[in-house]
C-alpha cells in the first residue's frame, strides 16, 4: 500500500508511465526515491510530577520549567524547541502552547500538563506528560500548652536546677490523631522553624532555661 508503506531508511524506485491512449508507444521513466526515517527526541519517562502545598486558597502557581532538565536530559537544548500544552492533542498538533509556563496557575488538586519536544532541523517531535499536584495542608490537633517532666540530673548542671530531659515525641500521637502519614518535627525558635532546623533528638530534649 503506497499510502502506508512501513519502512526504515531505504531506497525505493518510482516508475512513471504515460497512459495517454493517443500515444502509440508506452513511455515510462524510473527514478530513485530515498526514504529517510529521522529519530524522535528521546524523553526519559516517566517525567517527575511537580507538587506544591495548598496555601489555603485551593490553588497554586507552578513553574513548569522546573521539569526542563528532566525533559531535555543530555540533549543540546539549543537544537530543540520545548513547549507546554494543556492537552495531548494540542501537544501533538503543536497548537495553543502555555504562554507563561513559569507562572502557570492551577486551581484543581491534580492536573496534567503535556510537553512537546521538537527537533529544530527534522521537525520530529516527542510528546510526554507529567502531573501538577496541589497537596492539602495536613490537619492536626494543637498540643497542650504545657509539658511537664521531673527535674533530673542531666550532666549539664545540678539537681533541682530546672533543667531536665523532655521526651517531646509523647505528643506526636495526639498531634497527628494517629495518622501515620504525618511526621511531627519540633523547633526551639520561630527562626529555627523558618530555616527548617529542627531539634535533632526530640525524644531527649534538654531545656535551656527553667
Amino acid at each position: 500500500t503506497p499510502d502506508a508503506y512501513p519502512s526504515g531508511s531505504t531506497t525505493i524506485y518510482v516508475r512513471a508511465t504515460d497512459t495517454d491512449p493517443a500515444t502509440s508507444t508506452v513511455c515510462f521513466d524510473v527514478i530513485e526515491l530515498e526514504l529517510v526515517v529521522n529519530p524522535i527526541p528521546a524523553i526519559a519517562l516517566p517525567l517527575p510530577d511537580l507538587t506544591l502545598c495548598d496555601d489555603g486558597t485551593g490553588q497554586a502557581i507552578f513553574d513548569l520549567t522546573e521539569n526542563e532538565p528532566s525533559i531535555i536530559g543530555t540533549l543540546d537544548p539549543t537544537l530543540y524547541t520545548l513547549s507546554y500544552h494543556e492537552s495531548n492533542m494540542d501537544a501533538i498538533d503543536d497548537v495553543a502552547p502555555i504562554g507563561s509556563p513559569d507562572t502557570y496557575l492551577v486551581t484543581v488538586p491534580t492536573t496534567t500538563v503535556w510537553v512537546r519536544l521538537e527537533d529544530n532541523v527534522t521537525e520530529c517531535a516527542s510528546v510526554a506528560s507529567f502531573e501538577l499536584v496541589i497537596a492539602p495542608i495536613p490537619t492536626f490537633t494543637a498540643p497542650p500548652a504545657t509539658l511537664e517532666a521531673c527535674d533530673i540530673e542531666t550532666g549539664a548542671g545540678t539537681d533541682d536546677d530546672g533543667i531536665t530531659i523532655f521526651d517531646l515525641t509523647v505528643l506526636d500521637a495526639g498531634i497527628t490523631a494517629g495518622d501515620a502519614t504525618l511526621v511531627v518535627t519540633y523547633y526551639v525558635t520561630q527562626a529555627d522553624l523558618d530555616a527548617d532546623n529542627p531539634i535533632t533528638d526530640p525524644s531527649a530534649y534538654i531545656n535551656t532555661t527553667p
